[in-house]
């Protein structure tokens, strides 16, 4: 099940359902399902896709550090939690 929409560049975008197999591998397929989920909501949120944005590449370097820098935070948290050495 696929349904389609326009993006502002007038590019037609078929979007697939997340209950679809994609590859015989079930982590693979999880992994996929979450990116298009966040899409999804990057496309609710911003009314449009990273293709359209045209910010600066500081920009998306910026939030790419921002985002690593969150990881890093959520990994120390979980040494902590697991505190095993």
């Amino acid at each position: 099940m696929s349904s389609e929409f326009k993006l502002s560049n007038g590019e037609t975008v078929i979007k697939f359902s997340k209950t679809k197999t994609m590859t015989e591998d079930p982590i693979v397929n999880k992994v996929i399902n979450r990116f298009v989920t966040r899409s999804d909501q990057g496309m609710e949120k911003f009314g449009q896709s990273m293709a359209d944005n045209t910010a600066s590449a500081r920009y998306w370097i910026d939030n790419a550090q921002e985002e690593l820098m969150d990881g890093i935070l959520y990994l120390e948290k979980l040494k902590e939690t697991f505190n095993d050495g």
